[in-house]
């Protein structure tokens, strides 16, 4: 039940179901869901679906959680400026993850919605090297 589809469907339905509850009721909701994952023998995926959720969560919200990697920690104002970025591109409001990348190595790459911005020096490079064999 690794499939990406079967995972959404059920984050979806624990979402749909959770979506306009008090404590009591997400609970209860939570907790039945648990069972049918543990009696399906699908615990394997628990991760995955919850991501899913917080997924759709941000959707709805109107936000995008975008991933930066780097080689070393971007500045405040590094990060401010892939943010008005990325808000100019999606017209949502944006949160950040900041993630050491060895194999960065300058530039940053954004990962955001399963799309990839790469700003990074091996790709600045290896355009510069596909120009130059033209």
């Amino acid at each position: 039940m690794k499939d990406k589809k079967k995972i959404k469907i059920l984050a979806s339905g624990i979402y749909q179901a959770i979506k306009d509850k008090q404590n009591k009721g997400v609970d209860s909701v939570v907790d039945n869901f648990i069972v049918y994952l543990k009696e399906k023998r699908l615990m394997s995926v628990l991760a995955e679906v919850i991501k899913e959720l917080e997924q759709l969560y941000l959707e709805e919200q109107g936000i995008v959680k975008a991933q930066i990697r780097s080689k070393n920690d971007l500045s405040d104002k590094e990060v401010k400026n892939v943010v008005a970025m990325l808000k100019k591109i999606t017209g949502q409001e944006i949160i950040t993850e900041q993630i050491k990348d060895e194999e960065v190595l300058g530039g940053v790459v954004v990962k955001y919605n399963d799309k990839i911005i790469d700003m990074s020096l091996k790709r600045q490079l290896n355009n510069l090297a596909k120009q130059l064999s033209n």
